[in-house]
């Protein structure tokens, strides 16, 4: 279907699509594990495929240089890559009590690290001219076929059939958070997305949405603040570069203030951001082990400076990310002008 505007399209893929997940959007986590299941092994199969077509292509058909031109679109989309902070309380609701949450997230979290390195490295080498959206190049004539039936498979088995995954998600937080009953979560969860969606078809909008959502939604949502929710549990009220003070203050029960009060239990526990924590210090919430400890054991003590410093550079490459994106996007606007 096809607007006065070039870029504005109803394609009949959008609309059997929709047909197929929105129904799929509508079940509980439970009822969608066998599809998220499906989805995992067509992505390990197809990855592997892509994989091998990049060794058949051959590995030597381009330089790979150490450094690229333009950054506008990388932080971003690497930020919406691991956004699945905000997923993690509703997957704890629904999973087996068996089930360790630090193994299934550093496992998985590893694993596609080295799976995006490989893609990016050897896709990059095959392909040098490649466009944007490499299964494009994937499905392109030229490919093989089992190539080209692959990139249609991933398209819809891997990306696909994760859209419904994010929209139970989003339905669970907005009903849990009573934002809106169900029928609005319901509305905002799945009903919204798929009719706005179709708008950022063309002209490299979609790339220029999810740059911008990374670096101004989805990043600061899924990483900055639960790092400085977890930095405030440890109790830290202010940023420091002091290394050495393991306190704000002196802060003890019989602390006096001028009034004549003694100073509340609680600020026994304020720590500096960059506070190590003593394996002695009894009052410090750094040392208390809990359900999930994100951090191997020899680095507990360190947990303060280590969220600390992952905050300054999460923030400075969303900054230099966001210069880059606004420079980029005005000089293209002054060119078309």
């Amino acid at each position: 279907f096809h607007y006065e505007h070039p870029h504005l399209m109803v394609s009949l893929g959008y609309a059997l699509l929709g047909l197929i997940l929105i129904p799929i959007s509508t079940m509980t986590l439970e009822e969608n594990v066998t599809i998220q299941k499906v989805s995992f092994f067509i992505m390990v199969l197809i990855t592997f495929e892509f994989l091998w077509q990049f060794n058949q292509q051959g590995l030597d058909n381009g330089e790979l240089p150490a450094f690229g031109g333009n950054y506008s679109h990388v932080v971003g989309s690497i930020i919406f890559n691991y956004a699945f902070a905000c997923f993690i309380p509703s997957w704890l609701n629904e999973k087996k009590p068996d089930v360790s949450v630090n193994v299934s997230i550093w496992v998985s979290t590893i694993s596609s690290t080295v799976l995006y390195i490989l893609i990016g490295t050897m896709g990059a080498l095959s392909y040098p001219r490649a466009p944007g959206n490499f299964l494009s190049a994937a499905a392109n004539q030229c490919s093989p076929t089992v190539t080209r039936i692959s990139a249609f498979v991933f398209a819809f088995g891997m990306i696909g059939l994760g859209v419904p995954f994010n929209s139970i998600v989003t339905r669970y937080s907005l009903q849990v958070g009573r934002a809106c009953g169900p029928r609005w979560a319901l509305f905002w969860s799945v009903a919204f997305p798929w009719g706005i969606s179709w708008l950022f078809y063309g002209d490299g909008m979609l790339g220029e949405l999810v740059s911008w959502t990374g670096d101004l939604d989805i990043g600061p949502l899924n990483f900055l603040l639960p790092l400085l929710a977890a930095l405030t549990s440890l109790g830290v009220v202010g940023f420091s570069v002091n290394w050495m003070s393991a306190s704000v203050a002196p802060l003890r029960d019989d602390v006096v203030y001028a009034s004549g009060e003694a100073a509340p239990k609680q600020q026994k526990h304020l720590r500096h951001s960059m506070s190590i924590a003593s394996v002695y210090d009894g009052d410090d919430l750094a040392n208390e082990r809990t359900v999930v400890d994100p951090l191997p054991g020899g680095l507990n003590g360190f947990y303060r400076p280590i969220a600390t410093l992952t905050v300054v550079v999460l923030v400075s490459l969303m900054m230099l990310s966001i210069a880059s994106h606004s420079r980029h996007m005005l000089y293209e606007l002054f060119l078309r002008a």
